[in-house]
């Protein structure tokens, strides 16, 4: 008789049992059910902290790029009004005017009578003129946008007429 190389003490060992009893088939599924739920979860939350990352991330960006906007049109503009006590900024740059207002939730920018979204989910919007020490103001901007753990509150002091 040939000797088998291998597993074959594992072929001999089963092949003279008569197979799994209940209980041992009752425990083995228990606890393959109790791994395949526990990797489950650790899935759910896996995907719960990355999209918890990402709306964190998209307000972030949301802020930096209505920031730097607001900051390069009021600083590079020729004249500044302040309309409806604060609610509205209207900015000239050369024979083009831009509005700068806050509709619903979103801060738009309307410029040659179309309006584009600058910020989504924006609350609160305050625009003002401070005296400086030097002859020209600053444009005070203050808005807040919403983000899902807290709300970001952004403050900006630009002089404008930066050419001037």
């Amino acid at each position: 008789m040939k000797k088998r190389k291998g597993l074959s003490w594992f072929y001999v060992r089963w092949s003279k049992d008569e197979g799994f009893s209940l209980i041992e088939l009752v425990v083995s599924l228990t606890l393959f059910f109790f791994v395949v739920t526990s990797l489950m979860h650790c899935v759910v939350m896996y995907f719960q902290v990355w999209e918890h990352l990402v709306s964190r991330i998209d307000v972030s960006e949301n802020t930096l790029t209505a920031t730097h906007t607001l900051f390069q049109l009021i600083r590079y503009s020729k004249t500044v009004q302040i309309l409806n006590h604060g609610k509205r900024l209207r900015l000239s740059l050369g024979e083009n005017s831009i509005d700068i207002y806050l509709s619903g939730e979103d801060l738009l920018l309307l410029n040659r009578g179309v309006a584009n979204p600058l910020v989504e989910k924006c609350r609160e919007l305050h625009f003002c003129l401070d005296p400086s020490l030097s002859s020209q103001e600053l444009v005070s901007t203050q808005f807040t946008i919403d983000a899902p753990q807290e709300d970001e509150k952004i403050s900006l002091h630009i002089r404008p007429s930066f050419w001037k």
